[in-house]
């Protein structure tokens, strides 16, 4: 598993039911550096985690993000995020 630490704005949080009946979250993350988007899960390990971003929107910070592997698919999960106060 590799640990990336990035600065980022977190644009927001969204949730969704799976199939198999468990709550997702994602974050979308925009990174200033390159004008480029992307969308990663919320470790569901952490609900402290979850309860600190769901309620930001256009919050600047750094990310930290891990990317793991499961049957053949990578997958980026936020583990963290500091909020950079202005």
């Amino acid at each position: 598993m590799a640990k990336l630490n990035a600065a980022v704005t977190l644009m927001g949080v969204n949730q969704s039911q799976g199939g198999d009946g468990k709550l997702y979250s994602r974050a979308q993350l925009y990174f200033k550096a390159d004008k480029t988007m992307l969308e990663v899960g919320v470790d569901r390990k952490q609900p402290e985690l979850l309860a600190k971003i769901m309620p930001l929107e256009m919050a600047e910070g750094n990310a930290v993000i891990h990317v793991r592997e499961w049957e053949g698919q990578r997958f980026l999960d936020l583990v963290g995020f500091d909020q950079v106060k202005k």
